[in-house]
C-alpha cells in the first residue's frame, strides 16, 4: 500500500505482512494545517461543488473541517446519530462546532442496537474485509452519505515514549478497511483526508517526533485526549480545548454497556461477542510494516527511529 500522491493498497490477505510505503516528497512541506488547507482547496477543485464531510464530536474531524472553513470552500456537514442519544456525548461536540461556525448540520439517523441485534453489519465485514463491527457501522454511514464524501482518519504520527523510544503509528490494518471501500465502491471522495498528500503526512511525522506520548491504554481517556489535542496544536490547527471532550474517546461507549448488561445472560460481553468475534473472521496481519524513504528528500539526510 502506497500513501501520499494517488492512495492506493493491496487487498486483504492475512497470511502476508501488511506494508506501507510512504511515497517520497518533492517539495519542502509547510506545517500540517497549512499543507490540509492545501489538500482541502485540491479536493474542492478536483470535484468543483461543495463536499461531504463526515464530522463527529472527536478532533479529528474538527480538524480536518477547519482546514475546509480555512480556505472558505463549500461542505456539507453530515454526523452519525444514534437513537436514544446513544452517542449523544460525542456528536453534542459537533454540533456545538457547527453552530459556531454557522454552518449547518445534517443527521443520519440509524437504530444502531437494531443494526447489532439483526446483525446487519456482517454484510460490511464480508464485503471490505473488516475485523470491526464498529467500522461496520461507520461503513453505512457512508453508503447514506452524498458523494463526494470526506472521511477524515487521523494524522500519521510516530510516538516518543518517556524513555526516547519511538514507535511508528501508521495506517492501521483497520484504516484500511477504508480504503476498501471507497476502492471496491467507486465512491467519490477519500478516505483518510489526513492521508491525503505526502507533505501533510510527512509534516504530521516531523510535528509528532517533537512530543513525548505517555502512550495510556483506553481506560485513561483525559491524558489520551490531552496527547492528541497538544498534537494537532503543535501541528498549527486552531483547535479549541473543550474540557468535556476529554472524557470521550470514539461514542460507541454506551453502545458497548448496553450489550454488555444484555449478554450477561450468555456469560459473555461486547469484547469478546463482537470485536473477538469480527477479528476471528478477518484477523489482522501478523507482521506490520511502514516503508519510510531511507533518505530524507529535502536535507539529504537519513530518517532515523
Amino acid at each position: 500500500m502506497k500513501l501520499g500522491y494517488g492512495q492506493s493498497f493491496a487487498d486483504y490477505n492475512p497470511e502476508e505482512d501488511f506494508c506501507c510505503q510512504l511515497e517520497p516528497l518533492t517539495r519542502v512541506p509547510d506545517n500540517a494545517f497549512a499543507e490540509a488547507r492545501l489538500c482541502a482547496r485540491e479536493l474542492y477543485q478536483k470535484y468543483q461543488r461543495p463536499l461531504n464531510l463526515c464530522l463527529s464530536g472527536g478532533l479529528d474531524s474538527e480538524a480536518m473541517a477547519l482546514a475546509f472553513l480555512a480556505e472558505d470552500i463549500p461542505i456539507h456537514v453530515w454526523t452519525l446519530r444514534f437513537n436514544n442519544n446513544l452517542n449523544e456525548e460525542d456528536i453534542c461536540h459537533a454540533t456545538a462546532f457547527c453552530q459556531h461556525h454557522q454552518i449547518e448540520q445534517k443527521f443520519v439517523d440509524l437504530d444502531v442496537i437494531n443494526f447489532y441485534e439483526q446483525r446487519r453489519f456482517e454484510d460490511y465485514l464480508h464485503r471490505y474485509k473488516s475485523m470491526s463491527v464498529e467500522v461496520a457501522v461507520q461503513l453505512w454511514f457512508l453508503d447514506q452519505t452524498p458523494e463526494p464524501v470526506i472521511w477524515g482518519g487521523q494524522g500519521f504520527r510516530a510516538l516518543r515514549r518517556p524513555d526516547d523510544e519511538i514507535r511508528l503509528q501508521p495506517i492501521t490494518q483497520m484504516e484500511a478497511v477504508f480504503f476498501r471501500y471507497f476502492q471496491y465502491t467507486g465512491k467519490q471522495g477519500t478516505p483518510n483526508f489526513h492521508f491525503h498528500s505526502t507533505p501533510l503526512i510527512w509534516s504530521f511525522f516531523k510535528t509528532s517526533l517533537k512530543l513525548t506520548h505517555r502512550l495510556y491504554p483506553d481506560d485513561h481517556v483525559p491524558e489520551f485526549y490531552a496527547d492528541k489535542f497538544q498534537f494537532y496544536k503543535m501541528a498549527g490547527f486552531p483547535l479549541k480545548e473543550i474540557s468535556a471532550r476529554s472524557q470521550k474517546l470514539h461514542g460507541f461507549e454506551k453502545v458497548k454497556i448496553y450489550f454488555d448488561e444484555r449478554l450477561k445472560k450468555q456469560q459473555t460481553d461486547y469484547q469478546r461477542y463482537y470485536r473477538q468475534w469480527a477479528e476471528s473472521l478477518y484477523p489482522y496481519s501478523k507482521n506490520a510494516r511502514f516503508v519510510l524513504p531511507s533518505i530524507d528528500p529535502i536535507r539529504q539526510q537519513l530518517v532515523h527511529f
